[in-house]
Protein backbone atom coordinates (compact mmCIF):
# COMPACT_ATOMS: atom_id res chain seq x y z
CA UNK A 1 0.00 0.00 0.00
CA UNK A 2 2.70 2.55 0.98
CA UNK A 3 4.02 1.49 -2.58
CA UNK A 4 1.58 2.61 -4.39
CA UNK A 5 1.45 5.43 -2.48
CA UNK A 6 4.20 6.35 -3.57
CA UNK A 7 3.96 5.87 -6.98
CA UNK A 8 0.77 8.19 -7.38
CA UNK A 9 2.96 10.83 -5.29
CA UNK A 10 5.50 10.32 -8.11
CA UNK A 11 2.67 10.16 -11.22
CA UNK A 12 0.60 13.31 -9.49
CA UNK A 13 3.82 15.71 -9.14
CA UNK A 14 5.11 14.67 -12.67
CA UNK A 15 1.74 15.79 -14.05
CA UNK A 16 2.16 18.64 -12.01
CA UNK A 17 5.24 20.01 -13.42
CA UNK A 18 4.43 18.99 -17.18
CA UNK A 19 1.34 21.33 -16.90
CA UNK A 20 3.47 24.00 -14.74
CA UNK A 21 6.05 23.66 -17.92
CA UNK A 22 3.13 23.94 -20.79
CA UNK A 23 1.89 27.12 -19.01
CA UNK A 24 4.99 28.77 -19.30
CA UNK A 25 5.51 27.76 -22.55
CA UNK A 26 2.14 29.75 -23.56
CA UNK A 27 2.95 32.75 -21.65
CA UNK A 28 6.38 33.02 -23.28
CA UNK A 29 5.12 32.47 -26.65
CA UNK A 30 2.37 34.85 -25.66
CA UNK A 31 4.35 37.46 -24.52
CA UNK A 32 6.63 37.01 -27.56
CA UNK A 33 3.76 37.41 -29.91
CA UNK A 34 2.67 40.46 -28.31
CA UNK A 35 5.99 42.16 -27.91
CA UNK A 36 6.99 41.11 -31.99
CA UNK A 37 3.30 42.80 -32.79
CA UNK A 38 4.36 45.90 -30.53
CA UNK A 39 7.68 46.58 -32.41
CA UNK A 40 6.23 46.30 -35.54
CA UNK A 41 4.06 49.27 -35.05
CA UNK A 42 6.32 51.33 -33.24
CA UNK A 43 6.76 54.74 -34.03
CA UNK A 44 3.32 54.48 -35.74
CA UNK A 45 1.32 57.26 -33.94
CA UNK A 46 4.80 59.60 -34.81
CA UNK A 47 4.67 58.49 -38.65
CA UNK A 48 0.66 59.23 -38.59
CA UNK A 49 1.56 62.89 -37.02
CA UNK A 50 4.01 63.35 -39.69
CA UNK A 51 1.80 63.07 -42.48
CA UNK A 52 -1.30 64.80 -41.70
CA UNK A 53 1.13 67.62 -40.51
CA UNK A 54 3.12 67.69 -43.50
CA UNK A 55 0.97 66.81 -46.40
CA UNK A 56 -2.58 67.47 -47.15
CA UNK A 57 -3.77 63.99 -45.79
CA UNK A 58 -6.76 64.30 -43.55
CA UNK A 59 -6.42 60.37 -42.02
CA UNK A 60 -4.59 57.19 -42.12
CA UNK A 61 -6.21 54.20 -43.40
CA UNK A 62 -3.86 51.55 -43.21
CA UNK A 63 0.07 51.49 -42.13
CA UNK A 64 2.72 48.94 -42.28
CA UNK A 65 6.46 48.90 -41.67
CA UNK A 66 9.30 48.02 -43.87
CA UNK A 67 12.95 47.18 -42.96
CA UNK A 68 16.01 47.10 -45.59
CA UNK A 69 19.10 49.17 -45.50
CA UNK A 70 16.38 51.73 -44.20
CA UNK A 71 13.31 51.52 -42.20
CA UNK A 72 10.32 52.63 -43.89
CA UNK A 73 6.97 53.54 -42.56
CA UNK A 74 4.03 53.03 -45.31
CA UNK A 75 0.93 54.38 -45.06
CA UNK A 76 -2.49 54.60 -47.23
CA UNK A 77 -3.91 57.68 -46.55
CA UNK A 78 -6.58 60.07 -47.58
CA UNK A 79 -6.60 63.89 -48.66
CA UNK A 80 -10.06 65.98 -47.70
CA UNK A 81 -11.59 64.48 -50.69
CA UNK A 82 -11.67 60.93 -49.75
CA UNK A 83 -8.80 60.33 -52.78
CA UNK A 84 -6.28 57.07 -51.98
CA UNK A 85 -2.43 58.24 -52.01
CA UNK A 86 0.18 55.69 -50.93
CA UNK A 87 2.53 57.38 -48.61
CA UNK A 88 6.18 55.94 -47.63
CA UNK A 89 8.32 57.48 -45.02
CA UNK A 90 12.07 56.97 -44.30
CA UNK A 91 12.62 56.78 -40.22
CA UNK A 92 16.31 56.24 -40.93
CA UNK A 93 18.95 57.36 -42.31
CA UNK A 94 22.67 56.36 -43.47
CA UNK A 95 25.67 58.51 -42.16
CA UNK A 96 28.08 57.42 -44.96
CA UNK A 97 31.66 57.10 -43.21
CA UNK A 98 34.36 59.88 -43.56
CA UNK A 99 37.08 58.94 -46.17
CA UNK A 100 39.86 58.92 -43.33
CA UNK A 101 43.88 57.91 -44.40
CA UNK A 102 44.28 57.38 -40.90
CA UNK A 103 45.01 53.27 -41.44
CA UNK A 104 45.01 53.24 -37.27
CA UNK A 105 41.28 54.32 -37.13
CA UNK A 106 39.07 52.23 -35.49
CA UNK A 107 37.47 50.06 -38.10
CA UNK A 108 33.75 50.87 -36.49
CA UNK A 109 34.96 54.25 -37.01
CA UNK A 110 35.10 53.92 -40.93
CA UNK A 111 31.34 52.21 -41.33
CA UNK A 112 28.23 53.56 -42.45
CA UNK A 113 25.82 53.74 -39.47
CA UNK A 114 22.03 53.52 -40.07
CA UNK A 115 20.24 56.28 -37.30
CA UNK A 116 17.18 57.18 -36.67
CA UNK A 117 16.07 60.47 -38.77
CA UNK A 118 15.32 63.47 -36.26
CA UNK A 119 12.94 64.90 -38.50
CA UNK A 120 11.07 64.46 -41.76
CA UNK A 121 10.02 66.73 -44.16
CA UNK A 122 7.28 67.08 -46.69
CA UNK A 123 10.51 66.24 -49.53
CA UNK A 124 11.49 63.53 -47.90
CA UNK A 125 8.16 61.68 -48.23
CA UNK A 126 7.25 59.85 -51.23
CA UNK A 127 3.99 60.33 -52.25
CA UNK A 128 2.09 58.31 -54.71
CA UNK A 129 -1.52 58.28 -56.28
CA UNK A 130 -2.99 54.89 -55.11
CA UNK A 131 -5.65 54.79 -58.14
CA UNK A 132 -2.14 54.59 -60.40
CA UNK A 133 -1.22 51.66 -58.53
CA UNK A 134 -2.16 47.76 -58.75
CA UNK A 135 -4.37 46.99 -55.43
CA UNK A 136 -2.84 44.51 -53.33
CA UNK A 137 -5.66 42.22 -54.98
CA UNK A 138 -4.63 42.51 -57.98
CA UNK A 139 -0.80 41.99 -57.33
CA UNK A 140 -1.79 38.96 -55.53
CA UNK A 141 -3.94 37.59 -58.33
CA UNK A 142 -1.13 37.75 -60.90
CA UNK A 143 0.92 36.10 -58.44
CA UNK A 144 -1.69 33.80 -57.88
CA UNK A 145 -1.94 32.86 -61.99
CA UNK A 146 2.00 31.92 -62.30
CA UNK A 147 2.43 30.15 -58.93
CA UNK A 148 -0.65 28.56 -58.46
CA UNK A 149 0.28 25.58 -56.40
CA UNK A 150 2.29 27.93 -53.86
CA UNK A 151 1.38 28.88 -50.20
CA UNK A 152 0.92 32.41 -49.47
CA UNK A 153 3.25 34.07 -46.55
CA UNK A 154 2.88 37.32 -46.17
CA UNK A 155 2.11 40.31 -48.41
CA UNK A 156 2.80 44.09 -47.81
CA UNK A 157 4.25 46.71 -49.56
CA UNK A 158 7.93 47.32 -49.75
CA UNK A 159 11.35 49.69 -50.77
CA UNK A 160 13.41 48.25 -52.68
CA UNK A 161 16.53 49.48 -54.62
CA UNK A 162 14.96 52.91 -54.29
CA UNK A 163 11.66 51.84 -55.80
CA UNK A 164 8.42 51.46 -54.18
CA UNK A 165 7.33 47.57 -54.59
CA UNK A 166 5.06 44.74 -53.01
CA UNK A 167 6.67 41.65 -51.24
CA UNK A 168 5.08 38.94 -51.34
CA UNK A 169 6.98 36.06 -49.50
CA UNK A 170 5.68 32.32 -50.00
CA UNK A 171 6.33 28.68 -50.21
CA UNK A 172 6.69 27.26 -53.75
CA UNK A 173 5.90 24.04 -55.28
CA UNK A 174 9.54 22.83 -54.73
CA UNK A 175 9.13 23.53 -51.01
CA UNK A 176 11.40 27.03 -51.07
CA UNK A 177 11.02 30.06 -49.16
CA UNK A 178 10.72 32.59 -51.53
CA UNK A 179 10.92 36.20 -51.18
CA UNK A 180 9.73 38.75 -54.20
CA UNK A 181 9.02 42.24 -55.26
CA UNK A 182 6.60 43.11 -57.80
CA UNK A 183 6.00 46.24 -59.78
CA UNK A 184 3.14 48.56 -57.74
CA UNK A 185 3.02 49.57 -61.81
CA UNK A 186 2.35 46.46 -63.61
CA UNK A 187 2.15 43.56 -61.33
CA UNK A 188 5.75 42.43 -62.67
CA UNK A 189 8.58 40.69 -60.85
CA UNK A 190 11.60 43.37 -59.78
CA UNK A 191 13.68 40.89 -57.87
CA UNK A 192 13.44 37.14 -56.74
CA UNK A 193 14.87 35.47 -53.76
CA UNK A 194 14.51 31.34 -53.37
CA UNK A 195 16.09 29.76 -50.32
CA UNK A 196 15.93 25.94 -49.99
CA UNK A 197 13.79 24.65 -46.85
CA UNK A 198 15.78 22.14 -44.64
CA UNK A 199 13.04 20.96 -42.93
CA UNK A 200 9.54 19.92 -44.12
CA UNK A 201 6.92 21.11 -41.78
CA UNK A 202 3.83 18.60 -42.33
CA UNK A 203 0.72 20.00 -40.82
Amino acid sequence: KQQSLTWFSWKKLIITIIIIVIISIAIYLFMMNKYIKASKTEGFDHTESVILHETKMSSIQDMYSYQDDILYHIAYALDKNEKEWLIFVPKTEIIKAKDNKDDGKDKKDKENKVVEKQEITEKELIILDAEKLKTQTEIESAWQKECNQCVLQSSLPAFVDDTPAWELTYIDDNNRFVMEYRSLEDSEIIEQLKLRRKYNVKG
